[in-house]
């Protein structure tokens, strides 16, 4: 029989348990939809992570916890809490040549990241119409 001490149990429970995380896919612990949209405003300042984009379409009945839908506003992280300040910019001259040439974006939200109630938009594609 083999003799384990509980501080043994202990490290090997949290060992499992931080495996598990890490493969657990990511629909576990929130959800990331992509929505096609056109650019209706953008907004930059304190709050809101530094800057947002206001897109034509929440979508609704998908899972996203998103409590914004009337506004629908999505937050791009400019501040750099969540994302690379320069991905978020580059996110964020996107959604304005978007607003400016009137063409509609392809835009994934995520639910895991808020500020306040207001969703991470992590990635914006701009594709010629």
């Amino acid at each position: 029989m083999i003799n384990i001490s509980l501080d043994e149990h202990v490290s090997i429970i949290t060992a499992l348990f931080a495996l598990i995380l890490l493969l657990a896919p990511d629909g576990a612990y929130g959800l990331s939809k992509q929505v096609r949209s056109p650019v209706y405003g953008v907004l930059t300042g304190n709050g809101y992570n530094g800057c947002m984009v206001k897109i034509g379409q929440m979508p609704y009945n998908t899972g996203l916890d998103c409590p914004n839908e009337s506004t629908n506003w999505v937050t791009l992280d400019c501040e750099g809490e969540w994302m690379h300040t320069l991905d978020a910019a580059n996110n964020f001259k996107t959604a304005q040549l978007a607003l400016a040439l009137d063409q509609r974006i392809t835009v994934t939200i995520d639910d895991r990241f808020k500020s306040g109630k207001f969703c991470l938009a992590k990635q914006i594609i701009l594709i010629k119409e």
